[in-house]
Formats: C-alpha cells, structure tokens, sequence
C-alpha cells in the first residue's frame, strides 16, 4: 500500500491502481466493482473474515485507493465530463465509496480512514458539481442517509 500511496502522490494513478492495488484486491476477487450493491456483498468480498480482522485496514485503503486512481484516469480521459460514459462511472465511484464508509462507521477504530474517504468523496463531488453533475452527488450523498 506504500508504494501505490507514494505513486499517488506523484500522480502515477494508472500505475498506482494496476501494480498496487488492482494487485492487492485480486487476491479477493477479480477488481469490477460494478457488482458489488450493498454492504453485504462488500463484507462478503472482501471481508468474509470481518471487518475486524487484521488485513481490514490494508484491504480498505486499497479499495479506497482503487476508487481514487479510477476517478483520475477518468478524469484524465475526459477532463469537462462531456462523456455521459465517464459521468456514470465516477458516480459508481461514488457510490462504492459510500458503501465503504457506511462499512467504516460500524468499526470506531478506523475514523481515520473515514476521514480519508470523506475527502475522496468531496474532492469527487466537488469537481462533479463543477461540470453541471450536482444532481448526482446530491443523490448519492442522500441515499447514504436512508
């Protein structure tokens, strides 16, 4: 997870998703988010052992990692979201963060990653909004509360 945080932060984000975390979560499963709806998939991808078990922490940063580097590349591809392609997967984005983070509330000892993700998601959100896509975000931020 170091290295592809380090990659990160040089913003080598293909690199950084393909060799580090993409990597890291196929020891799970193969990396297609896209299946994954509810919180009880996500446990039961990636957490049969639970939450609290001593690989949690690695598995989420890598998870929370994935959805970073993805909305890079994305973002990369098509800078305005003219794309209507681009818009629905940085809302799935999105989304997976949101099924994190309700994962993340249910453990006190991980507020740090909550913090981590509540910054993905408003960096996210806000440069959707920025191209006219509010109306997502807001949807998506409300469905976390229901």
């Amino acid at each position: 997870m170091q290295i592809g945080e380090f990659l990160v932060k040089n913003k080598e984000f293909s690199t950084a998703s393909w060799q580090c975390y993409d990597r890291y979560l196929n020891g799970f499963i193969a990396v297609n988010l896209d299946k994954i709806q509810t919180q009880e998939d996500l446990k039961r991808s990636f957490f049969a052992d639970g939450i609290n078990n001593e690989n949690s922490d690695v598995t989420l940063r890598a998870l929370m990692g994935h959805c970073i580097c993805m909305f890079h590349v994305i973002v990369s591809e098509d800078m305005r979201l003219q794309n209507s392609n681009s818009i629905q997967q940085i809302a799935e984005i999105l989304r997976v963060l949101r099924l994190i983070m309700s994962i993340l509330l249910e453990v006190d000892h991980f507020c740090w990653l909550i913090y981590n993700a509540t910054i993905y998601m408003y960096t996210i959100g806000r440069f959707m909004m920025q191209y006219g896509q509010s109306k997502i975000v807001i949807l998506l931020r409300f469905s976390f509360f229901l």
